[in-house]
């Protein structure tokens, strides 16, 4: 008999990996702040592909620049947006260092879980969140991972042949970080002091 993925899910976190290395965030000047750089209150708003909208909070990152520009070229695009006019935007250097990270991009781990590269992907999830206000496969397996313990997902991306590092915030464990590069040169928010 076939286990179930959530089964699936659970099991896999005994390979789960660490993941240390710099990432990468492209935010609009709104956000461009000591308070809500690493916000991702867009996210739990919005929803992603590996979130539903309101369900909980993802932040989004690259493990490239390379990546990090063609993915918000691609998601502006998607949206609606012609991207110049989204101009001008800053692109942040994040010290990631994790625990328990699952690697769906390693394709023995993948077929453990019984999915594809493919299925990670797949652009379905705007139109199942969207249009049929159901959650797509993508972000059943967010939900999953982060339920299941993981503090973040390193996935393939849709548009490049780099890889993105979803994590989930309220996940980290003790002793993991993220750490902006050069955190002092970004100014306060513009209504108030409050930083993060």
């Amino acid at each position: 008999m076939q286990r179930a993925l959530p089964e699936k899910m659970r099991d896999a976190l005994q390979w789960a990996e660490p993941f240390s290395g710099v990432c990468f965030r492209n935010v609009t000047l709104k956000f461009a702040n000591f308070r809500d750089i690493l916000s991702a209150k867009g996210s739990f708003l919005a929803g992603r592909r590996f979130n539903f909208k309101g369900a909980f909070e993802v932040l989004y990152l690259s493990c490239d620049l390379h990546t990090c520009l063609e993915k918000t070229t691609s998601s502006l695009q998607r949206d609606g947006f012609e991207t110049a006019i989204t101009l001008p935007r800053l692109v942040i250097g994040i010290e990631v260092n994790l625990q328990r990270m699952l690697n769906l991009t390693d394709g023995t781990l993948r077929r453990r879980l019984g999915i594809t590269s493919r299925m990670l992907t797949a652009p379905n999830w705007v139109k199942a969140q969207n249009v049929d206000n159901k959650e797509a496969f993508t972000q059943q397996l967010g939900r999953l991972a982060r339920e299941a313990g993981f503090e973040a997902i390193l996935v393939p991306s849709s548009v490049t042949r780099g890889k993105n590092l979803d994590i989930f915030p309220d996940r980290l464990l003790p002793g993991s970080s993220l750490k902006i590069i050069n955190r002092h040169l970004l100014p306060l928010p513009k209504h108030g002091s409050q930083t993060t």
